[in-house]
């Protein structure tokens, strides 16, 4: 494979929709992208220290009923 072809950029035509099951398997990653940050924000609330959340202006009930939110809770 030439070196200009193998160093292209991934390009696609964005006046044409994705096939259905292209569409289907984007929606479903952003939405396993989405629940990890949540889950990752969460776990990294937890291990604030209460000086913390005072600083960054969260109070504790707030962080507590965030933090015990499942990850596919907005």
């Amino acid at each position: 494979m030439p070196s200009s072809v193998r160093n292209a950029p991934i390009t696609f035509h964005a006046n044409q929709p994705l096939p259905p099951l292209s569409r289907f398997a984007v929606r479903a990653v952003l939405v396993l992208v989405k629940w990890d940050l949540r889950h990752r924000t969460r776990r990294d609330l937890s291990r604030l220290s209460p000086h913390l959340m005072d600083d960054i202006g969260l109070e504790l009930q707030m962080a507590e009923i965030e933090i015990e939110k499942p990850f596919w809770r907005g």
